[in-house]
C-alpha cells in the first residue's frame, strides 16, 4: 500500500508543479482553484487523514454496535 501512496504522492508533486509553473507564468492566474485543490490532497495525504478518518469511523461503528 505504501507504494501506491508514494505513487499517488510523486504524481500530486508533478501536478502541482506543473501548475505552478502554469500559475507564474499566465498573468490572470486561471489555475488557482485546480491548485488549491490538489494541494489540499496532497496535505491529506501527507498527514495520513483519509486513515484517521477511517480508523475514528470504525472505532464509531463499533461502539454503537457493541451496546445494542
Amino acid at each position: 500500500m505504501n507504494t501506491i501512496r508514494d505513487r499517488i504522492k510523486l504524481s500530486l508533486q508533478i501536478t502541482i508543479s506543473a501548475l505552478i509553473g502554469l500559475e507564474v507564468s499566465i498573468q490572470p492566474n486561471p489555475f488557482i482553484k485546480p491548485l488549491v485543490f490538489l494541494l489540499l490532497i496532497y496535505i491529506a495525504l501527507i498527514h495520513s487523514i483519509p486513515d484517521k478518518c477511517i480508523s475514528i469511523l470504525k472505532r464509531l461503528y463499533n461502539y454503537i454496535y457493541s451496546h445494542e
